[in-house]
């Protein structure tokens, strides 16, 4: 090669072909989509997670009064029983479950409740639209319940809030459902207080009342195939005995007030994780977490 020739030749460019750009470009815009598509997997997987977990909340809370009614009920009848054997008195009082106050929040509205859960399940499936799921209508029942109550101002706005926050929406609203689980755990939280001091007070009338039973109600015999305790004294017997009563109905008490922090609990995290869904960029990690607490919320409860 002489000088002219040198000159001449000019060396290949640090360049890839065309076709080679076009295949990369194409599997990097592939892979852009594809995890797009995952993120938005992702975010559906999430909400699908929150429905399910919405509807098991609403029936442990369903569970919960239902519990809740059964013990006022038994601490009732057995106050009845006490007061009866105290008095001698024949005309003990028949307690129905359905006089018993346990309606501050009525069971149709936690229905509602559930209803809407339903609804907000559906709309994460593909299959059904925002018009099919019936969620509009739902939390416009659910509404309307409230209104007709005797509520405390405050819950009021908060009605108001909600149906502001569905007013215009035709996608799945999670802003709605915020207002919404904030709306309910307001009526859960000024009423926890109530059916705590209830429940405790029925236990302590009961407790102080089992203890002025005398000896002489109790039957020996009876006694000692209720009582596993190696006394020979009917005295210690029927003490034994009325220890085990009272532990009995400790227990009982405290196992509904703990699933009644326990759904307190899970409303508050179900708003948090409504709350989280409507940022830009949602914690994930956060969100799961809160959701794993309510899902063994609801197993307690309905142990």
């Amino acid at each position: 090669m002489n000088f002219n020739d040198f000159i001449k030749f000019k060396p290949m460019k640090n360049i890839l072909p065309s076709y080679i750009i076009r295949n990369r470009t194409i599997a990097i815009l592939v892979a852009i989509l594809f995890l797009s598509s995952c993120t938005r997997s992702s975010e559906k997987d999430i909400k699908e997670e929150v429905g399910v977990v919405g509807i098991e909340l609403s029936e442990s809370i369903i569970n919960m009064y239902q519990q809740m009614q059964q013990l006022l009920h038994e601490q009732e009848v057995a106050n009845e029983e006490l007061l009866f054997l105290l008095n001698m008195d024949d005309s003990v009082a028949v307690v129905e479950k359905d006089s018993l106050p346990v309606d501050i929040v009525q069971k149709n509205i936690i229905f509602a409740f559930r209803q809407i859960y339903v609804s907000y399940d559906m709309l994460i499936d593909a299959n059904f639209s925002f018009e099919s799921s019936n969620i509009r209508e739902n939390i416009a029942q659910s509404t309307k319940l409230l209104w007709e109550m005797d509520l405390d101002e405050s819950v009021y706005k908060q009605i108001k809030k909600l149906e502001n926050s569905f007013s215009s929406q035709n996608s799945i609203p999670e802003e709605a459902l915020l207002e919404l689980d904030r709306l309910f755990l307001l009526l859960m939280d000024q009423n926890m207080t109530i059916w705590q001091n209830q429940i405790e007070e029925k236990y302590h009338e009961y407790a102080a009342n089992l203890q002025k039973i005398s000896l002489a109600a109790f039957d020996e015999e009876k006694i000692k195939t209720e009582v596993n305790k190696p006394y020979s004294s009917t005295e210690a017997l029927v003490k034994s005995y009325k220890l085990q009563l009272r532990e009995k109905a400790y227990n009982d008490k405290n196992e509904i007030l703990e699933l009644l922090t326990k759904n307190q609990k899970a409303l508050s995290y179900l708003a948090e994780v409504h709350a989280e869904l409507l940022k830009k960029n949602a914690d994930n990690k956060s969100i799961k977490e809160k959701i794993d607490f309510i899902r063994i919320s609801t197993l307690i409860v309905q142990k």
